[in-house]
């Protein structure tokens, strides 16, 4: 493939893009402007580049999704879609989507998803909710995005699935690369996905996102991966195309919480949970915690099974 760049050319293309002066999305008027010029950018530096679309399963992801809001803002508690991803007005720019452009934010661990709402916020004596969520049981493949090429924790659960995207290059370019080639690709998609987490002001990975979710095409992703900075890369984040999540997703049940210590160096937290809410007959029934309730107790142990390594029971207080 003649017009794929050498691993050297590569590196003059990045070079050259970090000399770049750019402006950021809050110096246009709108986003379709801020579009026009990165599309520029970019594509002056990366123009023979393209997007590797990735197709998966349903089956292939049994594991469930946990997305966080605080819980006291909510008007009606008993909707499902209060839970969901924000209506478009109400949609600011983000990591992953611009202006009245929403996501389904969502974490692969329940503490990643409730630290990246908290953030660096004042987070005592306020609740959060925890809903749990999984992809409906059908066939039909989905398409899913990476940025998972970046420096990953060696604990991360999706260090796999970051080096089968990189297995997959050959096939994704026919196996007609040469080796320097193939270097080339490897070296821009490890820029790419830095960028995506380094970007702090987001209009970098906005678009980078923006152009894999709202594409206008049919192979357009699903939805997104990339690593959680919050947990420091030890666990990921997904950002999930609205339409997605109304035709394939589905809340399974919610827990109520307050976040009472958490120690950024040693990643030890306290958490008091209050209540939880299960789904009958598309009805939230809340419940207050009560001993022996083995709705409860077994799905905790399942949704929250990755930090009880030590677990010596459950402790209840009045």
């Amino acid at each position: 493939m003649k017009e794929i760049p050498s691993l050297n050319q590569v590196k003059n293309s990045i070079e050259n893009f970090n000399n770049e002066k750019l402006l950021k999305i809050d110096d246009f008027e709108n986003v379709e402007q801020y579009l026009v010029y990165f599309d520029a950018i970019f594509k002056k530096h990366f123009s023979t580049f393209h997007y590797m679309a990735q197709f998966q399963r349903p089956e292939n992801f049994p594991f469930r999704l946990f997305r966080v809001r605080e819980f006291e803002p909510i008007k009606n508690k008993n909707l499902f879609g209060e839970y969901s991803y924000p209506p478009s007005a109400f949609v600011g720019n983000g990591r992953c989507n611009f202006k009245n452009f929403p996501v389904f934010y969502c974490s692969s661990n329940p503490i990643t998803a409730l630290l990246e709402v908290v953030r660096n916020t004042e987070y005592k004596s306020k609740k959060f909710c925890i809903s749990v969520w999984t992809l409906l049981d059908n066939k039909q493949d989905f398409i899913l995005g990476s940025f998972l090429q970046s420096e990953l924790h060696p604990s991360n659960a999706f260090r796999q699935l970051a080096t089968n995207f990189l297995s997959s290059i050959d096939k994704a370019f026919e196996n007609k690369l040469s080796h320097d080639q193939k270097l080339g690709v490897i070296e821009f998609y490890k820029f790419i996905d830095k960028k995506f987490i380094e970007d702090n002001d987001y209009s970098i990975s906005a678009y980078l996102s923006h152009q894999e979710l709202y594409a206008k095409h049919n192979f357009a992703s699903d939805m997104i991966i990339y690593p959680s900075v919050q947990s420091e890369s030890k666990s990921v984040n997904f950002a999930i195309q609205p339409n997605f999540v109304d035709n394939c997703m589905k809340v399974e049940r919610f827990y109520i919480l307050e976040l009472n210590e958490f120690d950024n160096l040693t990643d030890k937290f306290t958490i008091t949970f209050s209540s939880y809410g299960k789904i009958e007959k598309n009805v939230i029934l809340w419940r207050n915690l009560q001993p022996g309730d083995t709705f409860y107790e077994e799905n905790f142990k399942i949704d929250f099974s990755s930090h009880l390594e030590n677990f010596n029971g459950f402790n209840y207080t009045k």
